[in-house]
Parts: C-alpha cells; sequence; structure tokens
C-alpha cells in the first residue's frame, strides 16, 4: 500500500541545544501489573508496548499511518513497525497485531524505537543508536520504564507532556483493552487529578453490571432543559432569577428561629432563613462573603483549593451518534432526530480541560476563523468515510466542500467564561477526596447550612451528583438517613480512612 510506504515519522521540534547531550525520564507504571493484564488477557507483551507507542504517538501527529522502530534484545528481534490508526481503531485489533505490520520493510528512517531489554546497564546514549526517541521497557529486577531521548530534539514540555501521555496510556489499556481508543482517558492536562476521579469517571461509562449487560443510556425527549422546566412546574415558590447573593451570615443571638441572614444586591434589609441550602459553584460561593461560624475552616479550605476543570462546547447549525478524535474539536456528537424531524445542529466540538482552555482562546476571537478551523477538523475527522454512491472513500477536499455547503452557523459556550460558573464543573485533585469531599458533605452554620450541588457529591459533572447532593442535604446532612443504595459512593468515600 503506498500510504504504507509513507508512513509518518515523529514531528520532533529542533532545539537549540547539545544534539550530543540525552535525557533519560521516569515513566510511571508497575511492569509486573502490565504482565499479569497481558497474560490474563492473553496479549503478547511486546504487542502491547507496541500498542501503547503507536498510540502515543498517533496522539502527537497528524498521520493515519505511522513508522517506528521495535527492539527485543532479550530475544535478538529488530523490525520496523508500521501502524495505521485513527479514532474508531479498536485497542484490541492492535494488540491482536490486525493495525500493526511488524515485519514491513519502511522507506523512511523512523525516528523513534520501542526497547525491551533486561537488567540493561549500557550508556542511554547506545539506545539512540538510530533514533532520536526511544521507549525503553527494562524487564530485569525491580523493572523500570523510561523515555530517552536527545535533548536537541524535544523541549522540557514536549518531553513531560510525552511521559504524562505514555503513562495515561499503558494504565488505560491495561485496565479496558476492548474499546476505541477515542475512549481512552487521554485527554490534555488532567494527568495531576485525583485517581478517584478518574475511577468514578470511568465507572460511569463502563459500571460493571451484576448482569453482565451494558449500561443503557437514554436522552430526555425535548432537551435536559425539560427537566428543569418539570421541576420547575412542580414547586409551589418559583425561583427568582437576576438575584444575586453577596453574603451569608450565621446570626442566632438575632433571632434563634431564623439564624441566617442572606444579603441580596440591591436590597436594604437582609433576608432570614431557618436553613439555607447553598447550590453556587464553589467558585462562585467563594465570591460570597460568609460571616464568622457560618462555614468550617475545612469547608473554607476547600471551596478555596477545590479544582474545577473547564469545558467548552460549540455546536454548528447545518442542513442536513458520537465520534472522538485528537483533533482539537476532540469529541464531535451528532443529532438524534425525534418524532420524524430533521435536526439540523451538530455538536461539533466537546472538550475539556487544557483542549478546552486552548479553544476558549478561539470562542473569544474572531468567529469566522473558528468556523474555518472547524470545518477543516470535520472534514479530517469524516473524510475516511465511504461514498455510497461511488464506492470510494469522499477525501479531505470534497468533505471539506460538503461541509462548507452545508454549514450555516455556530454557536460557542466556554464555562469559565460564565460569571454565575466560573468552571465547568468540579474535577477533584489528588488527595482532595480524601481530605475535602468529606468537609463539603457537612452542614455548616451549625447545622442550618447545607453545600449542595454536583462538587458536592461523587458524581461531579453529571446532573444525578446534583440530585443527590440535594437529597443528603434535605436528610439533614446525616449520610446515615438515606438508603444504601442511593448513595453508595458517597457513604464510602465519606467513611474511608
Amino acid at each position: 500500500m503506498e500510504e504504507a510506504k509513507n508512513a509518518g515519522v515523529f514531528p520532533f521540534t529542533p532545539q537549540k541545544t547539545d544534539s550530543r547531550r540525552v535525557n533519560v525520564l521516569t515513566i510511571s507504571g508497575n511492569l509486573l501489573e502490565i504482565q499479569a493484564s497481558c497474560v490474563k488477557h492473553g496479549i503478547e507483551l511486546s504487542r502491547f508496548f507496541m500498542t501503547v507507542w503507536a498510540i502515543v504517538f498517533w496522539q502527537f501527529s497528524e498521520k493515519d499511518w505511522l513508522c517506528f522502530g521495535f527492539s527485543d534484545l532479550t530475544r535478538d528481534r529488530k523490525t520496523s513497525v508500521k501502524a495505521r490508526l485513527d479514532a474508531r481503531t479498536r485497542l484490541d485489533s492492535l494488540l491482536r497485531g490486525e493495525s500493526l505490520d511488524p515485519d514491513a520493510q519502511s522507506t523512511n528512517e523512523c525516528n523513534t524505537a520501542v526497547l525491551i531489554v533486561k537488567d540493561d546497564s549500557r550508556d542511554p546514549a547506545e539506545w539512540l543508536a538510530n533514533s532520536d526517541l526511544s521507549l525503553v521497557v527494562d524487564l530485569g529486577h525491580p523493572g523500570s520504564l523510561q523515555l530517552v531521548y536527545r535533548s536537541s530534539m524535544l523541549s522540557d514540555f514536549e518531553s513531560r507532556s510525552l511521559v504524562s501521555t505514555t503513562s495515561q496510556a499503558i494504565a488505560s489499556i491495561s485496565d479496558v483493552p476492548a474499546v476505541q481508543i477515542s475512549q481512552l482517558a487521554l485527554a490534555s492536562g488532567l494527568y495531576d487529578k485525583s485517581l478517584s476521579e478518574a475511577v468514578l469517571d470511568a465507572m460511569d461509562f463502563e459500571y460493571p453490571m451484576r448482569t453482565g449487560d451494558s449500561v443503557q443510556w437514554y436522552r430526555v425527549a425535548g432537551g435536559t432543559s425539560r427537566v428543569i422546566e418539570e421541576m420547575e412546574r412542580r414547586i409551589s415558590r418559583k425561583p427568582e432569577l437576576d438575584t444575586r447573593v453577596s453574603s451569608i451570615a450565621y446570626e442566632p443571638q438575632r433571632d434563634p428561629s431564623h439564624p441566617m441572614s442572606v444579603h441580596v444586591d440591591g436590597e436594604a434589609h437582609p433576608r432570614k432563613y431557618s436553613a439555607v441550602f447553598n447550590s453556587a459553584s464553589l467558585p462562585c460561593m467563594r465570591r460570597m462573603k460568609m460571616g464568622p461560624e457560618t462555614l468550617r475552616p475545612g469547608q473554607r479550605a476547600a471551596i478555596q483549593s477545590v479544582h474545577y476543570d473547564a469545558s467548552t462546547k460549540i455546536a454548528i447549525k447545518i442542513q442536513c451518534g458520537q465520534a472522538s478524535t485528537d483533533l482539537v474539536i476532540r469529541t464531535c456528537v451528532y443529532p438524534s432526530p425525534e418524532g420524524g424531524q430533521t435536526c439540523t445542529v451538530l455538536l461539533c466540538s466537546y472538550t475539556w480541560a487544557q483542549d478546552a482552555q486552548q479553544m476558549a482562546s478561539l470562542v473569544q476571537g474572531d468567529p469566522d476563523k473558528l468556523a474555518r478551523l472547524l470545518r477543516h477538523n470535520l472534514a479530517l475527522l469524516h473524510k475516511d468515510y465511504m461514498d455510497g454512491v461511488h464506492g470510494r472513500v469522499f477525501g479531505y477536499d470534497k468533505m471539506l466542500r460538503i461541509i462548507e455547503d452545508e454549514y450555516e452557523d455556530l454557536h460557542a459556550y466556554d464555562w469559565y467564561a460564565d460569571p454565575h460558573a466560573s468552571g465547568a464543573f468540579a474535577y477533584f485533585g489528588p488527595e482532595q477526596f480524601r481530605y475535602f469531599y468529606p468537609e463539603l458533605v457537612r452542614p455548616a452554620a451549625h447545622g442550618h447550612m447545607f453545600l449542595v450541588g454536583e462538587a458536592c457529591s461523587a458524581h461531579h459533572a453529571w446532573i444525578s451528583g446534583s440530585l443527590d447532593s440535594a437529597y443528603r442535604g434535605r436528610c439533614g446532612g446525616g449520610l446515615q438517613e438515606i438508603p444504601a443504595d442511593v448513595l453508595e459512593w458517597q457513604m464510602y468515600l465519606t467513611t474511608w480512612p
């Protein structure tokens, strides 16, 4: 295949440093656990690390075909590997070698390699005899994973990003070797977040059902806003909009039966309540002035320190599922027509973390430039789709023309730019579940104020998390009063030693 012959090499950015200098960075990963996972799933260790490097390589390039070297010095085996990947490539096909060609003769000189060694004490520079960057797997005792590279080819930031992405790829492949590579948890900039958060996030989508069935997903007919509309319809006292709370104080000495004073902008006197449920996001709550004894010290620390993730959504209107990609648009969600109607709005880009921050810079800029970027990325994402009429793939140019002809308008939203949110959702950092979560779910103001919302639940970013926290608050903050099947994870996390 002509494409395979011209497989891409790693896109280095040459640095103005000593070309002879070799750097070595350690990659986190337990080799014994990796080997056990390979045995469990019937995977060759060499295929495992070929797959890891193919995915990492793919994340850092824009090539469908990749080329890299592979050497197993424990078996005296050397070869070059060709790999063809896209967002729909399944991990198990890579691990079985269906998308890898480990014995092809390359017309390009591969500039990266995977090396498997054992108790190898040679100079790291020797591991770069035929490449500028190597993933070195040492099977000796205790074993190690290292990234070895020439400092003239990678910046410090690029090398750290490579280490982070490689660690994530290893962990994800070990856990779920039967998904599409687009489903791996490789979002940019999330590697320094809580392990508990990552586990809970994964279980939202891959919860192990006792029956062995897959998790069933449903959508709300008419849109998710119907949930809010129905909740509002059922309550007797309607919410007050455009009403900003500037301060909350616990003042039992003034009115023991209504000790909570809530100051609203534009009102001369505070409102008095027996109890307050504070559902503001933590960044917005931080801007409220809290009186003495209103919050516990741990709650103040949590409100100040809990990490909030970034997120942007960009929808385009077109004349007319979900696909994930390593392109800047990241996740593309297709419309679901209902009742025979044709939906002409496509959620073109849904991004999180660093990807969202970078996309947000475009959201605030020239809409025409953003529209061109979106159309370009959509064409790249769909260029390999088959033309049913002519029996061949559309290709980039034809797909771009189709998208440009169908495109009408766009609408973008950045949650960090929304002053009423100041962040998309809570995404805890290391140790924040252990130390801050128990504080957030405890009653404040001596049992007269309850912090509620998705940040005060174990299901961050989900409506169900907000509902869980409201249920907990309604029960007076006592987790023992809540049925075990309602907040199982919240009780587990709160009682964790």
